[in-house]
């Protein structure tokens, strides 16, 4: 991160606790706590699987002492409101391939071709909003217009960094209308919702940003991209929120955005916040499973369908009521006053 400090509006780095946050009514992250604590139950295996899997489970003779503790299973009905929990044999076959390409070194768009899009898409294709969210290969997109990109200090733009995958929001009647009246900004090649004009996304904006990386990467190979991308957006929904149709209203928040860096085996969470001088905060959580491990697998897709229950019942309230450029007479006909 230390090629960031010296850009104008400012980058920072951070590690946060779930407990900074829990002590701190004025944090940053205040808004997604519940995401942060669901996360780090996950993270500790706790309520991963329901309590309808756990004879099989625990008879299995494959990994029967895997789920030998109580906590792991869920006995109300948070797992389930996120989506349907996978097969053992479905999670199984992601352990293997991992464990297979950790033993190989596999490069990095191997990982994502055979590990990390295929995990992606099961929790997503098995959350309770497969119908509302999609993931996308966004690997060929830069941001676009380079306008929104940051600036050193000399001016200077930096090099446009990408991510692989996101969770896009499926256009809803709202964001339907909002397109049809949006214009594109100085530069940019299309009219889109996102900080990038890769034409698969444009008319769905990104709610979830995940950048992965193969085993034997750098540590911190990920973050300069995910904070780039990241302050990328924020400028295109401030641009958003205060177009000609905004202005009256006065500044809006922008909403925290969470991050995703998967690397070989482990994901990890991280989110981006704007400061007080408009800097962006790019917070490290931590690591949430890893899928080298059947009991690691199921805490990556329950934490993976955790962020979709977030973009479709968090995100794309405040996008619609927000970021979208409707009229007055549109705004009340769809409900947003």
């Amino acid at each position: 991160m230390s090629g960031l400090k010296n850009m104008q509006g400012g980058m920072e780095y951070e590690e946060v606790s779930l407990e900074d946050v829990i002590n701190n009514e004025n944090h940053p992250l205040k808004e997604i706590r519940t995401v942060l604590e669901t996360i780090d139950d996950f993270s500790q295996g706790a309520g991963v699987v329901p309590s309808s899997m756990k004879s099989d489970l625990q008879q299995h003779p494959r990994c029967g002492r895997d789920f030998r503790f109580e906590h792991q299973f869920d006995a109300s009905s948070r797992r389930d409101m996120l989506g349907r929990t996978p097969t053992l044999a479905e999670i199984e076959r992601l352990r293997s391939i991992t464990k297979e390409y950790e033993l190989d070194q596999e490069h990095e768009a191997a990982w994502n071709c055979a590990v990390h899009w295929p995990v992606a898409e099961l929790a997503l294709a098995s959350s309770t909003y497969a119908d509302r969210l999609r993931v996308k290969n966004i690997t060929t997109a830069k941001i676009q217009p380079p306008s929104l990109a940051p600036t050193k200090e000399s001016g200077e733009k930096l090099k446009s960094k990408i991510v692989d995958f996101a969770f896009v929001l499926r256009p809803s009647q709202a964001t339907k209308q909002g397109f049809r009246n949006l214009e594109p900004l100085p530069n940019a090649p299309s009219e889109s919702f996102n900080q990038t004009c890769i034409n698969t996304i444009v008319d769905k904006p990104i709610a979830v940003s995940i950048e992965t990386k193969s085993s034997n990467s750098a540590a911190d190979e990920g973050l300069p991209q995910v904070a780039i991308w990241a302050h990328a957006q924020f400028a295109k929904l401030r641009q958003l929120t205060t177009s000609a149709r905004h202005k009256d209203s006065g500044p809006v928040k922008l909403p925290v955005l969470p991050l995703v860096i998967a690397q070989g085996a482990s994901w990890t969470f991280f989110a981006a916040s704007q400061g007080l001088s408009g800097e962006t905060i790019l917070w490290r959580f931590h690591e949430f499973g890893k899928t080298d491990k059947i009991v690691g697998s199921y805490q990556v897709i329950a934490t993976l369908q955790l962020l979709a229950d977030w973009a479709e019942n968090q995100y794309r309230r405040w996008f619609e009521e927000n970021a979208l450029p409707l009229t007055p007479e549109q705004r009340g006909s769809l409900g947003y006053a």
